[in-house]
Formats: structure tokens, C-alpha cells, sequence
């Protein structure tokens, strides 16, 4: 008796047959195809981050003050002031013994304008590492300019803000620049400035809050010391200067210099760092208004290699896998 059934052959239903591996090389290609494009993905926006993150704002001018904090070792906080159309901000950030940031400048006010902007300030840290900020607000009224404080921890978050905590008149001669004075106490902190010949101060406790409002005074409070900057020349301010207790002398100043942009002469303003002491000097730019000066930073360079790499495969990469779906009837 001869079986009318149909017998399935080995070679259709063994998992280790020819047939069936060679039905799995389409699904493994595409899987491949699918991380890869997915990797070239992350290459291009991982590239444009970093670029992203390094451009710097647009700004005209960095005042003629720049302020230095020894924090510790291997860590200098650097405040200064910026002027521009949508970029007028006191700025802090925190560099390494080199000049290196360790934490990027930023502003710790709010985004100000041409006619509503910082144009002084000046900084101190106390024993603790904390920052302590004294700044002059120009504009809100032409002829005043008022006085806020601001204290940040040591890596620039704002701790506490206070102010207006006073006003000073103002005539075409005093308009710009000026510099407010700050005592940091055991206990306190004053914020003082000259109005008319008067010296005036607003008195804080270490949290930020005004225990006796602006009060005449009979003597004067400044700030640190300043002192020629290392690298003297026509062209910059005096420099603010500490030392780390380890042989190391800082110092941060304003510099200014021109350039050609074609016909066109053009008047940049740049953050000198310098460094003296037994492990040789440094001097370097740390900050500046030219337009292009953010992509001479470490990583603006591997982020146009991720962003060119990404660009390039990621359209290949994607072409090749949908390829690949059409052919073998994926969606």
C-alpha cells in the first residue's frame, strides 16, 4: 500500500540547512544596516552639540576690570563684564592653573541690551570659596546707575542676589566706566560707591540679605589691589592679581587689539591669563569678542569631524537600508 501523504524534506525543515541560514542573512544585514545608520546619527548630532555649545555670543566690549578668585589649588574663578546688542552680562567662570576652563564663563545676571546693561563690577571670595559680586546696573534711568550684589558658590551657581541697593547720579564725564567697592566681613558684606564726593554703602549678612540700606560713609571701601599686567603695552588694563599660597601668581586683565575684516578695521577687546611661579610662566587669551574666536577651542575641531563624518554616512547609511528593506519586502 503506497501513502498518498506528502513528506516534507529535510532540507525544508532543518534550522541548520542551507536554505534556512541563507533566510536569515537578510534580516541580519538590514539589523546591521539599521545600527549603523543609527551610530551616524549620533556621529552628526554629537558634532553639532559640541559646536552648538561652543559658540559665544556675539559681544562689543569687555570692561576694562577684569577680577580674578584664587579658589584653591588648580582653580581660579574669573569674572568680567560684556557689552553688546543682546550680550551685555556679567560673565564668571572657573579656569585651571593653565588657563583652561573648567567651567565655561556664563553670565550670572540677567541678558542685557545696549541701553539697559552692566557696566561695572568687581568680585571677591572669602575663605568658604564663595564668590561675592558687586554690580552697577546703567540705563533703566539715564542719569542713575543702581547697585546690586550677588554671591555664587565655586563653580558660578547663584547663591543669593540683593539690590537695587542704591543709586549713584550720573553726568556725561562718570557714565563709563565705573567700578563699585566690597568688603567681605567675618560676618557681613558691604557694597559701597561714591555718589557727588559722598561714599556711600548697603550692608549684608553672608546669605544675601540687606541688614542696614545704603548709609553714608566716613571713609572709602574699594576692592583688591590692582597692579600692572604682566604683558604691559598701550593696549590694556591694569591686571587683578592673587596668588595660590603654592608659588603661583595670577593675573587677569583687559586687552584690546585691532584687525582687518577686508576694508574694514575692526577693535577687539580679549581676557589676558597669566601665570607666574615655579612651573614656568603662562599667558594666554581666555576670552574675547572676536566672532570666530570660539572655534579655537579643544573641541570645536572634533565636533566638525563628528558633525562632517555623521553628515556624510548617515544619508549612504539610510539609502543602503532602505534598499535593503525594499528588496527582501520589509516595511
Amino acid at each position: 500500500m503506497v501513502e498518498t501523504g506528502t513528506t516534507e524534506s529535510p532540507i525544508e525543515t532543518s534550522a541548520g540547512s542551507p536554505l534556512a541560514r541563507n533566510a536569515g542573512v537578510p534580516a541580519r544585514r538590514i539589523r546591521a544596516a539599521l545600527l549603523s545608520t543609527g551610530l551616524a546619527i549620533a556621529t552628526l548630532l554629537s558634532g553639532i552639540t559640541v559646536i552648538a555649545v561652543s559658540i559665544e555670543p556675539n559681544s562689543d566690549y569687555i570692561s576694562t576690570e577684569p577680577w580674578l578668585c584664587v579658589l584653591g589649588p588648580d582653580r581660579i574663578g574669573i569674572e568680567f563684564v560684556t557689552y553688546g546688542h543682546d550680550f551685555s552680562a556679567v560673565l564668571y567662570g572657573v579656569v585651571d592653573s593653565r588657563g583652561n576652563w573648567i567651567v565655561g564663563p556664563s553670565p550670572v545676571t540677567p541678558r542685557y541690551g545696549y541701553f539697559l546693561s552692566p557696566s561695572g563690577a568687581i568680585a571677591v571670595c572669602d575663605s568658604a570659596a564663595r564668590v561675592h559680586i558687586a554690580w552697577i546696573l546703567s540705563g533703566s534711568n539715564p542719569r542713575e546707575q543702581s547697585f546690586y550684589y550677588l554671591q555664587l558658590d565655586g563653580v558660578g551657581r547663584v547663591i543669593a542676589t540683593a539690590g537695587p541697593l542704591g543709586n549713584r547720579s550720573v553726568t556725561d564725564q562718570s557714565y563709563y566706566p565705573v567700578s563699585p567697592g566690597i568688603q567681605v566681613n567675618s560676618s557681613t558684606v558691604d557694597v559701597a560707591w561714591m555718589d557727588n564726593g559722598t561714599s556711600w554703602a548697603a550692608t549684608l549678612d553672608l546669605d544675601g540679605r540687606l541688614i542696614q540700606p545704603a548709609h553714608p560713609l566716613a571713609g572709602n571701601i574699594s576692592g583688591p589691589p590692582r597692579v600692572p599686567s604682566p604683558l604691559p603695552s598701550a593696549f590694556g588694563s591694569s591686571a587683578s592679581v592673587g596668588s595660590d599660597g603654592a608659588g603661583f601668581t595670577y593675573y587677569v586683565w583687559q586687552i584690546f587689539r585691532f584687525r582687518q575684516a577686508g576694508r574694514q578695521s575692526l577693535l577687539e577687546y580679549e581676557v589676558g591669563f597669566g601665570r607666574t611661579g615655579p612651573g614656568g610662566q603662562v599667558d594666554r587669551i581666555v576670552y574675547s569678542t572676536d566672532d570666530f574666536w570660539w572655534t579655537t577651542k579643544p573641541m570645536v575641531v572634533p565636533g566638525f569631524v563628528f558633525a562632517l563624518i555623521g553628515a556624510v554616512t548617515t544619508p549612504i547609511l539610510a539609502a543602503y537600508l532602505a534598499r535593503l528593506r525594499r528588496l527582501h519586502g520589509r516595511p
